[in-house]
């Protein structure tokens, strides 16, 4: 393992040759594994699929977690609209018994 540090003035062309050297004398991946394989490794195109990796796997993880949130409000909202009958007639039992208004709203709430 050889690293190798250019002037930035001098990077571009630097890299390009060790580029081409490399797709020419370097080993050939032979698709043996799931992900091809690299020879050699620039520091900031290696970073930056790194970073756009990260960001992927942070973007789908809130895209769940918003989805989650808004089917468990979908489903809280239907389940209060099915008991809402099931309160109206707990509600009339309690005005029946005798039981004030107030403490209805109490136990509705």
């Amino acid at each position: 393992m050889t690293l190798f540090a250019f002037p930035n003035e001098s990077k571009e062309k630097a890299t390009a040759k060790i580029k081409k050297y490399a797709k020419i004398h370097g080993p050939n991946d032979f698709e043996l594994t799931d992900t091809p394989q690299s020879t050699l490794y620039i520091t900031d195109e290696f970073l930056k699929t790194v970073k756009k990796g990260d960001i992927f796997e942070i973007t789908n993880k809130i895209f769940i977690i918003i989805a989650l949130l808004i089917s468990s409000i979908f489903v809280s909202a239907i389940k209060a609209a099915s008991d809402l009958r099931y309160y109206r007639k707990e509600k009339e039992f309690l005005q029946c018994m005798g039981i004030h208004e107030k403490s209805g709203k109490k136990f509705l709430m």
